[in-house]
């Protein structure tokens, strides 16, 4: 978790930051010292927790947060001040917790615990968000394109630029002469959503763009192995398939 801590009171910020600093999942990324500062301190950083003091010098705590929600920065809230007076308005804001200074590694840990909490559900929800937004893009049915992940972007590769699809794990891999793209379809449904004849199944981890194939050599037992094109990648034609291979190819 990558965390600011917003304080105007210098030993109480140095004191939470050596009680932070304890956790190995936390990485303290910013401190400020002032209210007026954390809207653009939020904004360049772009931590996942923030640590607000509520009284500070020019701006309250409760006005920065507002300020920093609407413009859609939305790090998980911890208030961490001497004032028990303002609980409501930092619940109303969804703030994970509310901790009263002076501080103490038990109510810490607790804080720490909420946090871990909140941030593996938030991390589950944008997983299921990707895959819905996935979903859709496939649901359009492009005729010769597909929908991959590249990193946290989508994008669109035309059939023809696919060299192979292969398995890692349990995720399909889409290898073009570019890169190597994650795709949210198993081997046997893409085996059906890519054209028959230009795509052969070599293996069972391993479909192949015929059209892309550079050179075929001899390996053992009448078998073949498969260089694409400009790509150093080997890639087998099991006993399996050998024959319908040969057909494919008109070898």
């Amino acid at each position: 978790m990558r965390v600011v801590i917003i304080d105007d009171e210098i030993p109480a910020l140095s004191e939470l930051r050596y009680l932070l600093e304890k956790y190995e999942d936390i990485e303290i990324v910013g401190e400020g010292y002032d209210g007026e500062e954390v809207v653009d301190l939020i904004e360049s950083l772009k931590p996942d927790v923030v640590f607000l003091d509520i009284h500070m010098t020019n701006l309250d705590g409760i006005t920065a947060a507002y300020q920093f929600i609407e413009k859609n920065s939305q790090p998980l809230l911890v208030f961490a001040t001497g004032y028990d007076e303002y609980a409501v308005q930092a619940f109303e804001l969804n703030a994970v917790d509310y901790i009263l200074k002076p501080f103490n590694e038990e109510r810490i840990d607790i804080t720490i615990q909420r946090l871990r909490k909140s941030c593996s559900q938030q991390a589950m929800n944008n997983s299921k968000t990707q895959e819905k937004i996935l979903d859709c893009i496939v649901n359009l049915k492009l005729t010769d394109k597909i929908a991959v992940w590249d990193q946290e972007k989508i994008k669109i590769i035309d059939f023809q630029d696919i060299l192979y699809v292969t398995v890692e794990g349990r995720q399909s891999i889409i290898v073009t002469e570019f890169g190597r793209y994650l795709v949210h379809l198993n081997l046997k449904e893409l085996e059906v959503r890519l054209p028959k004849e230009k795509f052969f199944r070599t293996h069972r981890a391993f479909i192949v763009n015929l059209e892309n194939i550079d050179e075929i050599n001899l390996w053992f037992n009448n078998t073949f192995v498969v260089r694409m094109r400009n790509c150093e990648d080997e890639i087998p034609v099991s006993r399996t398939f050998v024959k319908e291979f040969r057909n494919a190819i008109g070898l």
